[in-house]
């Protein structure tokens, strides 16, 4: 090897690296740091893998890849992704553009491992060793000698919560499994580089296993075992063994057959048990997030789109008296579907949803051909965990997740299919065009990066109530941050404020696009009030309701409404009152018990302005 290939080498190891490190990053310098950090370090990483393919393989061509399926699927997912997207309403162009760059990073990877195979084993260990430390530094936190990232939960990671910070350690877990039953004959371990591998993958085991069952993801539990059970079968029992053991032994299969199958069903009706109202709440937004995509069954909603067209839904889904009363007291307004399949199908259609179903069938499909069953483990692993949670929707896991897909598909060496087939030559221009925009999006993206961080400083004049120079502050982030929720509502709630109610209304009706929080109707409700408009304050306080019908909040906003003097209602305002008063609430706090206080008051007060006048 020369000089030129050591230094390709090097430097691709470290733009890979930078890359698969993309669930340990956290900005704080901007709102939402431990997502937007980890978008943006998507970004910054792009920018230099990109730019160092295009540099090396200007100077030195090789021959790429021979396209396959998943190579295909990719592209028509591309193309899906770009079709589908709602470009005038424009819901999430941060989202989009990381999707993009994911994808175009495929095929860099592409390139990089096949040309490059022992670079695939790098990035493979490079992943293991995320999944250790992840492990590790929940162990730090458990015992309370670092701080977790979310105020009710001890245990996160690097993540937002312990829900996907226990799916990421459960994609890792088979992966390292297999490792080690791939590297279990005596001669492999007289290898230097094989027995570092074997001990540090059995780390990573023993840590992930240590921490995994403290995040209570019944998802994450359920996705471990049966991918390592998956990996142990293909690596030491396999096919032929199943089938004797059946023909020799057909009582005892029974027997066994029989035991596991009740486990099964034991440990599921245990697992459903264990936080019922939660399972009840997952598959009341499946039956409404099945109601939305049957609305745009071929178009999709788009990235992004969910959100809004979950809460309208949902809201019709109540409206319509369809509900149980369990469903309508576990009802949320989630931002993501907590099933990947329903989301992708409400996104993306019908289209889009073949396509990212057809990518991961053809690189298990190519996987299991090349006997890398380490690499589908981890595989089968998010997919089962993506049934009932969001691991797309968190950027820690695409990177990673694209890298082990195309381990799972790079040969063992460089393929002479790939080198004397006649269209080689495409391979590398190809590339180089992919580099480009990808360099480009960076590039592009740049920018956005300031404007997050600008809105860490108008965020603190919001949070001291000096609303006018947040205003002005706010208003200079809006094309590039228009797309997020909470930017909306704070930049809204300084405008109404400011007494510019039609421009607050303006930007939360813009929110309600992007965000299921019904708050919002709230918020367009009270803007309608301080402007005289009563009727159609009431209409969006139960578009509200329609949402979450056992929210209070709503309902004290009423009584405010209905005891209005210019729209005073006396009726109305004793069943607004009455189910604030006597409404069970799903969380009891001193919000609730602040907004009793305020309605006895006002009803105290009403009743005595009636005695005066009567």
């Amino acid at each position: 090897m020369g000089q030129f290939d050591r230094l390709k080498d090097v430097l691709y190891i470290i733009g890979g690296c930078f890359l698969l490190m993309t669930p340990f990053l956290i900005d704080q310098k901007m709102i939402n740091g431990l997502i937007n950090g980890k978008l943006f370090w998507v970004q910054f990483s792009m920018f230099f893998l990109s730019a160092t393919v295009i540099l090396l393989e200007i100077i030195r061509r090789r021959p790429t890849f021979h396209f396959s399926l998943p190579d295909l699927t990719v592209i028509l997912l591309t193309g899906c992704i770009l079709a589908t997207y709602n470009w005038k309403t424009d819901p999430s162009p941060h989202f989009l553009l990381f999707w993009i760059q994911i994808l175009l990073a495929w095929f860099i990877f592409r390139h990089i491992c096949n040309n490059h195979p022992f670079l695939a084993n790098v990035f493979m260990l490079f992943i293991v060793l995320t999944g250790g430390i992840q492990a590790l530094w929940g162990l730090v936190q458990i015992y309370n000698l670092s701080d977790s990232h979310h105020v009710l939960f001890r245990l996160t990671g690097f993540f937002p919560n312990p829900g996907p910070y226990s799916g990421y350690l459960a994609m890792i877990l088979p992966l390292a499994t297999g490792l080690i039953l791939e590297i279990g004959h005596p001669s492999d371990l007289r290898n230097m580089a094989y027995r570092f591998t074997r001990t540090l993958c059995w780390l990573t085991v023993i840590l992930t296993l240590m921490v995994l069952p403290s995040g209570l993801s019944r998802s994450a539990w359920l996705a471990s075992l049966l991918s390592c059970s998956w990996v142990f079968w293909k690596y030491r029992l396999g096919k032929e063994w199943a089938i004797a053991f059946v023909t020799r032994r057909r009582t005892l299969s029974f027997v066994v057959s029989l035991i596991l199958f009740l486990a099964i069903v034991t440990g599921i009706s245990g697992l459903y048990l264990l936080k019922k109202d939660s399972a009840d709440g997952r598959f009341l937004m499946w039956k409404v997030t099945l109601y939305s995509f049957m609305e745009t069954p071929f178009s999709g909603k788009g990235i992004g789109g969910f959100p809004g067209a979950y809460a309208e839904a949902q809201a019709q889904y109540f409206t319509a008296q369809q509900a149980s009363p369990q469903e309508r007291w576990v009802a949320g307004t989630p931002e993501a579907a907590f099933n990947e399949y329903l989301q992708v199908l409400t996104e993306l259609g019908i289209a889009g949803f073949l396509c990212f179903a057809a990518f991961f069938a053809s690189v298990i499909y190519l996987g299991i051909r090349n006997k890398k069953y380490y690499a589908v483990g981890a595989i089968i692993s998010f997919l089962l965990f993506s049934l009932s949670s969001y691991p797309l929707r968190d950027p820690s896991f695409l990177p990673v997740l694209m890298v082990i897909c195309v381990i799972a598909i790079t040969k063992p060496r460089i393929s002479e299919e790939t080198v004397q087939h006649p269209y080689a030559w495409v391979g590398t221009p190809l590339v180089i065009l992919v580099a480009l925009i990808s360099l480009g999006i960076s590039w592009y993206e740049m920018p956005r990066l300031k404007k997050y961080r600008q809105w860490t400083d108008a965020k603190v004049l919001y949070s001291n109530k000096a609303y006018a120079a947040a205003t002005e502050k706010y208003s200079e982030l809006y094309d590039y941050v228009h797309h997020d929720p909470a930017y909306l509502f704070e930049y809204a709630q300084c405008l109404g404020e400011c007494g510019e109610h039609a421009e607050a209304i303006r930007l939360l009706k813009r929110a309600t696009q992007v965000s299921s929080d019904p708050m919002i109707h709230c918020m367009i409700g009270k803007n309608k009030l301080k402007e005289g408009k009563y009727e159609e304050a009431e209409q969006y306080y139960e578009k509200a309701l329609a949402i979450l019908p056992e929210r209070i909040y709503p309902y004290f906003l009423m009584t405010e409404l209905y005891s209005h003097p210019e729209n005073y209602q006396k009726n109305k305002l004793k069943q607004a009152a009455d189910s604030v008063l006597y409404k069970k609430p799903k969380v009891e706090s001193t919000a609730v018990e602040e907004m009793r206080d305020k309605v006895r008051k006002l009803l105290l007060k009403n009743k005595n302005e009636q005695n005066r006048v009567n």
